[in-house]
């Protein structure tokens, strides 16, 4: 007859308890405070678009994958964070195309933009985006 011994464990060893019961082994969360992740993923895309006083050197859109495994958060909490703040990953690469559009996300992303600036002129604003260009 083929199938398993009856004296084979079905359950690992180390997973089982002197009294026969299964310890389940659970995934920790990789950030463990509110806002974690979010202050990750900003700062990774922050530093991947080499974004600094209102100018990016980088274009090309992060991918969802090697940013989650380089901040060391699931791909699903990026990918959730690209719908939420941009309407989705393919949207965020849409704004990559563009030097302003990005720049203008990655100050709100940054909380740089206040209600007080709208007292500007936001053309001129992107007057000294253009001329950095």
């Amino acid at each position: 007859m083929y199938g398993l011994a009856t004296d084979t464990p079905t359950v690992p060893e180390a997973l089982a308890t002197s009294s026969g019961e299964v310890e389940r082994e659970f995934k920790h969360k990789r950030s463990t405070t509110n806002g974690d992740a979010r202050s990750k993923i900003i700062a990774a895309l922050t530093n991947h678009h080499q974004y600094e006083n209102g100018s990016c050197l980088n274009f090309e859109p992060a991918q969802v994958n090697p940013l989650a495994r380089e901040i060391g958060v699931s791909s699903s909490v990026v990918s959730g964070f690209f719908k939420k703040k941009f309407g989705s990953h393919t949207l965020y690469k849409n704004q990559c195309g563009e030097n302003a559009t990005l720049v203008h996300a990655l100050r709100i992303l940054n909380n740089e933009l206040t209600p007080k600036l709208l007292n500007r002129n936001l053309s001129d604003a992107d007057q000294n985006i253009k001329a950095r260009e």
